[in-house]
Formats: structure tokens, C-alpha cells, sequence
């Protein structure tokens, strides 16, 4: 049988005059001329970013405040965890937070806001790099409204871990955005450029060290080896400022507190005390569950719906909790081990991603804002639910519909804004927003060993990205599977535009490029096609 000379239907949707009449399409991306419904989803963006603004004019509410403070006493010499403020930071945070303290509070916090989306779209492009670059979104020669909506899809569904990022001036954007910058460096294999924003990371907030673990796990000893040394010399930089006995002094009372506080066995106890509602690390959340707070406690709401607990003994349950996490993590090293065979493959990225999900569960503390490290998980589940033969290949299932309803549901509506404070608080309790967070980790690591073995199997889940720049008439390249009986030359229909086709091969996306009158202008056009049942 031969395949129809029509498309299932067209993904990309250019409002664009006729070409005969206008730019074409190729020229209108080129000019950066965005379609209507382009144009209301940077509107709405825009609205978020700007209200967030006009708010910290009227309310300054956040922990910028604290960072402010943080530098006004490395500047003055004074003690950094003076009345235990700021302690699970290093010192160097500190020297990072001085510039913030050039302006008086109020104004630093307005004029600071900007940076903080300056490393918002930093992180953007790291992550719409990797997708590109593991052929989950089309490459640069091809239309771009698969990846523009990726990252549409990807801030909606991160939309109340960024919002509430926004007030902070972007501090955790920064952090997660220099982690992957190395990450995507490191992937286009760049090892000291990818070693050295990592360990920048690392010195600054030792969550991402997470990352460090799993490289050199996977025998990557260059790029984990300079991010280790770049995370040593960083943690240097107070040292000049604070002088020896006092730079010490600082390390000694940082590591004193978090470690102990890491280790007790308690699992409702942290660094900071006892562990509120609003921290959604997993061992709090899980002590929580398993046994039962005293009254008095900062982890109890005393509201009839907050869980009650099973009763365990809190040593008991802590350490079930850890050995719980040690087997997970011990089950994720043994499946994924040895040497990475391409830094550039979709496997690696999921698994990328599962570790940034596992990160916000294995950090001792853990505030909402701190989940914008969740934005590669929500990317690449975007990028890959925008695409159907991306999700047939994938076999996305039931387990893939829960997480996603399970986080609309529990985290995008159920929402302080919607429900109230309280009620918040009391989903919180519960551990709603710290179990959509397993459920990305279990999800990011199911895509990983599903794109293991469609890698192996050498069938491509990638987009194609072949694309001559100036076709003479309208192609489309071979994409996988391979031996794929071609179209016959014929009329094909885009947008309500007729064009010849020639050469047109079946698989999971084609890509087809209609000539211009003009040589030097061509449309790329993505149009997912399936091989005759």
C-alpha cells in the first residue's frame, strides 16, 4: 500500500500572508515576527514578570532581604551566622552577596529583579540546548514552534515554583542555571567549561554536587575533577576578606551545624531546628507521616485535616527513611553505570533531569522556590507530550498520566491563591508538593531507560536536522526508520498552501521545505507523518 500524499496534520502553525503575498515563513522566524498565539503566550509572560515587579515595589516579601544582610556583614566584618541566620550557606555566599549591598535595601531588591531574569533565560537556553542537541526539538535549520512551545509548556507547568522564585531576584534561578550551563557544556563536549560552571555551583550551594557524583559515577574523571577544583578555589575567595582564623572560624560553625543537623536521627529535626511544613525536603515529609509530632512542635498545624501520623519511633523512622533513600540511589548507580558512550543522547539527559528532581528531594531543606531545579523534568516531559510520535515511541502510559495530573491537580491549582494559606498549609502537611516530586524522579527515570533502549535498538526518537538552507523546490529529508517507500510527486497541502512534493520519506517526522521564488528564501515547515498501518 502506498502512503497518502497528505500529512496527518501540521504542528507548527505559521499566520503568515501567502508567499506570493509576504514573507515567507523561514523569513517571518528569521525577523522574529511571531504568531497570534505566540504573541498572547509572551503577553501573559510578560504580565507575570511585570506584576512580580510592581509587587516587590508595594511588598518586599522574600529571603533577598536576608542575602542583603548576608553581605552587609562579610563587608563589615562581622560574623555571617551571627543568631544562626543564613547557615546552610557557605561562606562564599557571602562574597556573593555583597554587590547587592551597593544600593540601600529597598532599591538593590527593584534593580537586582531584572538579573534574576537574565539567569532565568540563561537556564532556558541551557535547557532548550540539551532537548536540541538529544533531537528531542527541531534543530536550528527547522521551524521553531515545537521548541517554543516546549518552553511555553515547561514555565506553565514550573509556573508556581517560578513565580515564587521571582521575589528572591532569582538566586536559586542562578543556581540551577550555572549547573546547567555546565551540564550543557559539558554535553557539547566542553569539560573545563562544563567543569568549571558546575563547580561554581557546587561552591556556592552544595546541592548540585549531586551532579559531580553521578559524572564521575559514569566515568566522566575530566569534567568532575575540574569541578572539584574550581569548587575548592571558589570556597578560597572569603578567605581575603575574613583573614585565616576568621574564614575558619566560619567553615567550622558551617559545617558543625549542617552536619550535625543531617545526621540526627530524628527525622523531624534539621539544620535549621525543627522542620515546618514548608520545608518539602523528603526525610521531613516522610517524618511527618511516619511518626507523631508533640504538641508544641513547628511541624504541627493543629488543624483537624493534618495527617496524624503513624505513631514509629522517630529513630526508627529516620532510619528507614535513609535506608530507603540509599537503596534508590543504589538501584539508580547499578542501572545506570560505566562509561557514557554519547554525552549528546536523550538517555543521558533524563537521567540528568531525574537527579535534578532527586536533588529537591535529598537536600535537608527545601523551600518551593527551591523547585524551579524541577524545570528540566518539566521541560523534557514537555518536549516529549508535544510530540505524538515522540509519545508513541516512549509508549507513555498511566504512569506518565498520573504525574503529570497528579502535579496540575496538587500544585498548579490547589494552590495558595485557590485554596487559602491555610489549606495550603495543610496539602503541604500531607506532602503533596514533595510527592509530585518522587513522581517526576520515578517518571525521568523510566524515560531514561526507555530512551537506553531505543538508542540501542538504533531507533531514532530524534527530530531529523538535514536541512539544505536554499532548496530549489519543496523536499523532504529521510528520517528513521530507514527503507521507507517514498511519496510520489504531488500536491501537498501546508496552511491552506498548495505545494509540489518530490522525495518525501515516512517516519517519525519529516521535514519539508517549500521553495520560494526567491532562492535565498525558504520555509521550513515540521509535519509529523506516520508509515502506512
Amino acid at each position: 500500500m502506498s502512503p497518502p500524499t497528505t500529512p496527518a496534520r501540521d504542528i507548527c502553525r505559521f499566520n503568515q500572508p501567502p508567499l506570493e503575498q509576504g514573507l515567507s515563513l523561514a523569513n517571518a522566524a528569521r525577523f522574529g515576527i511571531p504568531s497570534r498565539p505566540k504573541r498572547w503566550a509572551l503577553f501573559v509572560v510578560f504580565l507575570v514578570v511585570a506584576s512580580q515587579w510592581v509587587r516587590l515595589v508595594f511588598s518586599q516579601e522574600g529571603d533577598f532581604r536576608l542575602h542583603w544582610n548576608f553581605g552587609q556583614r562579610l563587608l563589615h566584618g562581622e560574623f555571617l551566622y551571627l543568631n544562626g541566620v543564613h547557615t546552610p550557606y557557605p561562606p562564599l555566599w557571602g562574597l556573593w552577596c555583597v554587590p547587592t549591598t551597593l544600593l540601600p535595601l529597598w532599591t538593590s531588591w527593584l534593580v537586582w529583579y531584572p538579573i534574576g531574569l537574565v539567569w532565568g533565560g540563561a537556564l532556558i537556553w541551557a535547557l532548550v540546548e540539551g532537548l536540541r542537541r538529544a533531537g528531542l526539538t527541531p534543530g536550528r535549520n527547522a521551524a521553531s514552534d515545537h521548541t517554543f512551545w516546549t518552553v511555553m509548556l515547561g514555565l506553565a507547568l514550573g509556573s508556581r515554583y517560578v513565580i515564587r522564585e521571582l521575589p528572591e531576584n532569582g538566586v536559586n534561578l542562578m543556581i540551577v542555571a550555572l549547573t546547567w550551563l555546565g551540564l550543557t557544556a559539558w554535553r557539547r563536549g566542553c569539560d573545563l567549561k562544563g567543569g568549571a560552571a558546575l563547580g561554581l555551583a557546587v561552591a556556592l550551594k552544595c546541592t548540585p554536587l549531586i551532579f559531580v557524583v553521578y559524572l564521575a559515577w559514569r566515568r566522566q574523571v575530566r569534567v568532575a575533577a575540574v569541578a572539584v577544583g574550581v569548587a575548592v578555589l571558589a570556597s578560597l575567595a572569603p578567605l581575603p576578606f575574613q583573614g585565616v582564623a576568621s574564614y575558619l572560624d566560619h567553615w567550622r560553625t558551617w559545617s558543625q551545624v549542617n552536619l550535625t543537623g543531617m545526621s540526627r536521627s530524628d527525622p523531624n529535626l534539621g539544620p535549621l531546628g525543627e522542620a515546618t511544613v514548608q520545608n518539602h525536603a523528603l526525610r521531613p515529609t516522610l517524618g511527618r507521616l511516619l511518626t507523631r509530632l508533640p504538641q508544641g512542635h513547628a511541624g504541627r498545624l493543629d488543624h483537624p485535616w493534618e495527617p496524624r501520623g503513624l505513631g514509629l519511633d522517630p529513630p526508627f523512622a529516620g532510619r528507614l527513611i535513609d535506608l530507603t533513600v540509599l537503596a534508590t540511589g543504589i538501584g539508580f548507580l547499578v542501572r545506570f553505570r560505566g562509561p557514557i558512550a554519547r554525552r549528546d543522547s536523550a538517555a543521558v539527559l533524563a537521567q540528568l533531569a531525574a537527579l535534578g528532581a532527586a536533588a529537591l528531594l535529598l537536600s535537608p531543606i527545601t523551600w518551593k522556590q527551591h523547585a524551579v531545579g524541577l524545570l528540566p523534568a518539566l521541560f523534557l516531559a514537555s518536549a516529549v507530550m508535544l510530540d505524538p510520535a515522540r509519545r508513541s515511541a516512549l509508549r507513555l502510559g498511566v504512569g506518565t498520566i498520573l504525574v503529570v495530573g497528579f502535579h496540575v491537580a496538587g500544585v498548579l491549582i490547589l494552590d495558595r491563591g485557590v485554596i487559602g494559606r491555610t489549606w495550603s498549609y495543610v496539602l503541604d502537611s500531607w506532602g503533596v508538593v514533595t510527592l509530585s516530586w518522587v513522581g517526576w524522579a520515578l517518571l525521568m527515570w523510566a524515560w531514561a531507560s526507555r530512551f537506553e533502549r531505543l538508542e540501542a535498538s538504533d531507533r531514532s526518537v530524534a527530530f531529523d536536522d538535514t536541512v539544505s538552507s536554499r532548496p530549489q523546490r519543496l523536499d523532504a529529508w529521510r528520517v528513521h526508520p530507514p527503507n521507507v517507500p517514498p511519496v510520489r510527486p504531488g500536491r501537498l497541502t501546508i496552511e491552506g498552501r498548495e505545494a509540489d512534493t518530490a522525495n518525501v520519506s515516512w517516519g517519525h517526522q519529516a521535514v519539508v521545505v517549500a521553495s520560494d521564488p526567491n532562492p535565498g528564501a525558504a520555509d521550513s515547515v515540521w509535519i509529523p507523518t506516520r508509515p502506512p498501518q
